[in-house]
């Protein structure tokens, strides 16, 4: 738990973690992978407009590829979200 205090207002953060969200959150980007590998082989030019595909995608030699550290970054937050809450001092 965090607290700030803002123009007076005390802001608690909580960082919470649901285990039943990590795995689903897993799943779906492994999802996403497998997707994102065929597609690879087909082409990749379609790849670009679409947003679930592009948050894992580099360039190198002026070609698509998967970027591990990106799919690996976005593990990290698997499961986990945040609550704000405001107070009076």
């Amino acid at each position: 738990m965090c607290f700030v205090c803002d123009r007076g207002m005390i802001k608690r953060y909580i960082v919470c973690l649901n285990p039943e969200k990590a795995e689903a959150d897993a799943q779906v980007r492994q999802a996403i992978i497998e997707s994102l590998e065929s597609a690879l082989k087909k082409g990749d030019k379609q790849l670009i407009g679409n947003k679930g595909y592009r948050r894992f995608l580099r360039t190198r030699d002026s070609r698509f590829e998967i970027d591990r550290k990106k799919v690996a970054e976005d593990a990290r937050y698997d499961g986990r979200y945040v609550l704000r809450t405001d107070e009076k001092p």
